[in-house]
């Protein structure tokens, strides 16, 4: 069984699909190399987080390490299974070294003269099936004498550089790197951060630690990693020039301490793909205590000293903070408050502020209401007596602080009449990407160089009308190539241009961006050209050098639409990005169109795309600012149900209303049939146009002979319930263990509650009255990306979902993850009301036991703190993980808005790991269960009324005292009972009196039922005997 599924996996890898020519990596070694199950953590190979630096959707990493094996046995006995599924183009990095050296294993040991022989036939063998070796001296063992790494692997390492150089293979020297960062990082760092040195109880796996010098945790896994994409992308080797186009942008993660004194070391600053672990590490000085980890706005991540979370998609700073009589120097800030319409200022001790360099009398205080635009600044002495003083420029709109962006340029970036349609400039459809209060105005002309476009005036017209706090796009190139003497600007000229621009819009108190050309559609023989930077026209460069020097804001263009666009073909280029067609394929070129300069409409929507990316990457204050007026954006996957069927739209991302035409160039022998939609035909033809709504989408070209893809499926839905789509994934590991949620759920009589696949877009959630997100599936599954709106009350149990990351919510870029060790939760004073806790049992401290065990995680948070922004209405936190500052259950009510998305339903949040779904308690399915019936605004399942008469006046309460449309009164006895309800108007008339049966915890009794009009009423409980329970106020809307 095992030889057979071993087959099977080999052929599954051989025929994954090609389509988009995505690139494949093999990475074969020793246990340094290989991949970890969760039980073995912290420990990992490099090769186990390699995959996290590409781009999937461009390159995929086969991690076939396997550990114990050198050269020698891995040639033997493994190496045939891997090369028999090596196909032209793939990588194969090779790191041995380690275990060649066991000479009392001779099934291994591989020497001097051995080792080689062995490297070399992997070489040849791989390029005998036109793969590209890589080869990859070994890591360091953690061995030390007179304070320096000691050479432990002896001659391996030097061997592998030796045959690497005599084969003309490129190298990735680990050997080196791994030498040079325990040198800089010192002894310490490289036990108890690089390799498994772990202390006692440090790390659940290990409760005796460990004393490893070979092996890495999950850090040194990482460092290794990154090194070897390094070196990809450093390398000038043609082949791996291709794979380095694949990698994923890093984010700068950077560690402080705010008392160096306390700490012995802490995490390194590096940089990370998103959605890698990043581990928040330091060794506190004996008698040092350490208190938490905060983030770079002062927020608490955690309370312990080694914390691990999930990498988003933004630099960040942590900072260890320690126990101090150490006053901290803070740099000095000014930003913008768009809800108050006021500039901030950070602490010091006294301010001045200006308004276009003139003292605005009166104004002394840490903040400034703006009314006006123009330039504002401010004078600050700071705590430590020295002074600072800051500026900023702003635009006032109809709902805040705005900006007004101004666009120079040619033909590739100006507008176009509908009547030359599809041709189109970006800056046509940059306001796509920006919400309404950002506007655009477009003064690119086509035909016009830097030169020209001064000449003419037309600089002068822009200049003019420039206000302070406006923007100036500046993108010329095109045509200051040109060898027409009106335009022809030498490289030289160009450069005096662009500083021109930027001193001449800066003197007006604008901000200029420079946005270097994109590239032409021009090929030769070893891939596409980039003529912005070849044969003394390196205008690209000479931008490059001018932001540099001008310190001004530089969006490379030119860069990222060569990277994007060499990945692809001549003809794929044309077809899909620039200004060529056949004939007939747009009426307005009954001709055709072969144009390798400009483009059309969906080659500038990704144009655009690029340049917000580069605005987002920006480090210039003012560019972060209008970033915030960015509209999200969502992802757009497009397919095919057949492989080598042809070519289609590559899959992006895209705002709200951007036009989106996804096309299909059929292959010789294809027949297309349509493009399919949430499995519905929505266009037959090969062209198909559409604007982009607000949730991920989906396309796939269907053609004959394709796989079925999923159609609707029709629901037969009893009457009298209320329709709950659970969202899940059958497919996925920990389905196996929801044992108990989901049959809790479908065992509630008033719920009809129906399994929906999150991978799959066969379910009409029209049809539901409300949604619960198992964690079970991924965050960045299709259909969970689609409901960060809540069009619907939704239940989640999900919180990765909120996350920075392609396809997620992006609501948060840290402040969340996974707890390995709780198993309770802490009610908070507002959640003992909350209704979710009607009928469960806590603990005189609040607690509540949610699992029974863990396995490996069990209970997740999401702190609202972390939220890049909320709105329109306050979350309330119910309970936490106990002993931590991590929100586990919270509320948002419907109309707020978090990090740009409203609610248009209520959502609450229950955090569980599916790890642990089947240790869940009854307590715990019990708050899922009340919590669905909450949010559908239903009564809780009734419980028989015992027959108290009496009852202590302290164990009622109305929750909770604010306005909405249910009455909420909580029975803090351990029986159930009855008691009569009144409500009195405020001129003392009695307006409704019922008898109300009150179960144990907080029931839920609506507006309708008491038949009541919106209003202010007095609420009062007696039992019945007429004792007062409780009185107070309460208003329904």
């Amino acid at each position: 069984m095992k030889k057979f599924l071993s087959l099977l996996s080999a052929f599954l890898l051989m025929v994954v699909p090609l389509f988009g020519q995505q690139l494949r990596v093999f990475t074969i070694g020793d246990s340094t190399v290989q991949d970890y199950n969760d039980g073995y953590a912290p420990r990992k190979g490099w090769g186990q987080m390699l995959p996290f630096f590409f781009d999937k959707s461009k390159a995929v990493v086969y991690n076939k390490a396997i550990g114990g094996t050198s050269s020698k046995s891995f040639y033997e006995k493994h190496w045939a299974a891997v090369r028999s599924q090596l196909q032209k183009g793939d990588y194969v990095f090779i790191q041995f070294g380690i275990n060649d050296r066991n000479s009392s294993d001779a099934n291994r040991y591989a020497p001097k003269g051995v080792f080689e022989g062995y490297i070399k036939k992997f070489v040849a063998d791989v390029r005998a099936k036109g793969a590209i070796p890589v080869l990859v001296s070994t890591v360091r063992r953690c061995a030390w004498t007179n304070g320096k790494p000691y050479d432990s692997y002896h001659e391996h390492p030097q061997l592998m550089r030796d045959v690497a150089k005599e084969v003309s293979a490129p190298l990735v020297d680990l050997d080196k790197f791994c030498y040079d960062l325990f040198v800089a990082q010192g002894e310490l760092y490289a036990q108890r951060y690089l390799t498994m040195h772990l202390q006692a109880g440090e790390y659940a796996n290990y409760k005796n630690g460990a004393s490893d010098q070979v092996h890495y945790q999950e850090i040194g896994a990482t460092e290794n990693a990154r090194f070897v994409v390094e070196s990809i992308e450093k390398s000038n080797d043609a082949d791996l020039k291709k794979l380095a186009a694949c990698t994923l942008p890093r984010y700068k993660v950077t560690f402080k301490i705010n008392d160096p004194s306390k700490a012995k070391t802490v995490s390194r600053s590096a940089e990370f793909p998103a959605g890698i672990n990043v581990t928040l590490k330091t060794i506190p000085q004996n008698g040092a205590k350490f208190i938490r980890w905060e983030d770079g706005s002062g927020k608490s991540v955690a309370t312990k000293s080694l914390h691990v979370l999930k990498m988003g998609s933004a630099d960040v700073t942590y900072k260890a903070v320690y126990e101090s009589n150490i006053k901290e120097t803070i740099e000095p800030t000014l930003s913008i408050n768009n809800q108050n319409k006021s500039l901030v200022a950070s602490e010091a001790k006294s301010y001045k502020w200006y308004f276009n360099n003139k003292v605005i009398s009166g104004e002394t205080k840490s903040s400034l209401a703006i009314s006006q635009n123009g330039t504002y600044s401010v004078e600050m002495v700071l705590n430590d007596g020295t002074t600072a003083k800051l500026h900023i420029c702003v635009t006032i709109g109809k709902d805040g602080v705005i900006r007004k962006i101004y666009l120079i340029g040619d033909s590739t970036v100006c507008n176009y009449k509908d009547s030359q349609y599809p041709m189109t400039g970006w800056g046509q459809v940059l306001k796509y990407f920006f919400n309404s209060d950002i506007r655009i105005d477009n003064h690119a002309i086509g035909g016009r160089s830097s030169r020209s476009f001064i000449e003419q005036g037309r600089w002068k017209t822009v200049r003019d009308a420039l206000q302070p706090g406006d923007f100036v796009f500046v993108q010329f190139g095109h045509n200051d190539r040109d060898t027409k003497p009106e335009r022809y600007t030498s490289v030289a000229d160009y450069k005096k241009n662009m500083k021109m621009f930027i001193n001449e819009a800066r003197e007006k108190g604008a901000i200029p961006v420079l946005v270097s050309p994109m590239v032409m559609n021009a090929w030769n023989n070893a891939g596409m050209r980039n003529v912005f930077t070849e044969n003394g026209n390196n205008y690209r460069g000479a931008m490059a050098e001018v932001a540099d020097e001008m310190k001004c804001a530089f969006v490379d263009l030119n860069m990222k639409s060569y990277n994007l666009f060499k990945t692809t073909s001549a003809n794929y280029c044309s077809r899909f990005f620039y200004h060529t067609y056949p004939a007939g394929e747009y009426p307005n070129y009954p001709n055709g169109s072969s144009d390798g300069t400009h483009f059309q409409e969906m080659g500038v929507i990704t144009l655009c795309k690029l340049v917000t990316d580069g605005l987002k990457e920006s480090k210039d204050p003012f560019i972060q600012s209008l970033v915030n007026y960015m509209k999200p954006q969502y992802t757009l996957t497009v397919k095919a149900n057949k492989d080598k069927s042809g070519d289609i739209t590559m899959s992006n991302s895209f705002p709200e209303g951007a036009p989106i035409t996804v096309k299909v160039l059929p292959s010789n022998g294809s027949k297309f049939v349509n493009w399919s939609r949430d499995g519905k035909n929505v266009s037959s033809k090969t062209l198909y146009r559409f604007s982009m709504g607000s949730q991920n989408t989906e396309l796939t070209a269907i053609f004959e002979g394709g796989a079925a893809v999923d159609t609707v499926v029709k629901i037969d839905f009893p009457e009298g319930k209320k329709r709950v789509a659970y969202i899940t994934d059958p497919n996925a590991a920990n389905y196996a263990n929801d044992t108990k949620i989901l049959p809790a759920l479908k065992a509630c009589d008033s719920l009809f509650v129906y399994e929906v696949n999150a991978t799959k877009n066969n379910v009409d959630l029209a049809d539901f009255d409300m949604v619960v997100i198992s964690e079970v599936a991924a965050s960045t599954a299709a259909r969970i990306a689609s409901l960060k709106n809540a069009d619907k009350p939704t239940l989640t149990m999900k919180v990765h979902a909120y996350k920075e990351a392609a396809g997620a919510w992006g609501w948060a870029e840290n402040g969340f993850g996974d707890n390995y060790e709780a198993t309770n939760v802490t009610v908070s004073d507002a959640g003992k009301g909350h209704p979710i806790f009607s009928g469960v049992k806590l603990s005189e401290s609040g607690e509540l036991q949610m699992v029974s065990e863990v396995n490996d995680k069990a209970l997740t948070y999401m702190n609202p703190a972390n939220f890049s922004s909320v709105s329109g209405g306050e979350i309330v936190e119910l309970a936490s993980i106990s002993g931590e500052e991590q929100c586990s259950i919270f509320e948002i009510p419907a109309g707020t808005t978090v990090s740009g998305t409203t609610l248009k339903s209520a959502m609450v949040q229950v955090g569980l790991n599916s790890s642990s779904y089947a240790n869940i308690t009854e307590d715990g399915v019990k708050v899922l269960q009340n919590a669905c019936y909450y949010l559908l605004g239903m009564k809780m399942p009734a419980e028989e009324a015992t027959d108290v008469t009496s009852v202590n006046a302290d164990a009622c309460a109305v929750y909770p005292n604010l306005v909405r449309d249910v009455l909420f009164v909580r029975n803090g006895t351990d029986e159930v009972f009855a008691a009569n309800l009144t409500l009195t108007g405020l001129n003392g008339s009695v307006l409704a009196q019922m008898m109300v049966t009150l179960n144990e915890g907080v029931n839920s009794i609506s507006r309708d039922g008491l038949s009541v009009p919106a209003g202010l009423y007095v609420v009062s409980l007696t039992d019945k005997k007429g004792s007062e329970l409780f009185k107070g106020i309460t208003i329904f809307k």
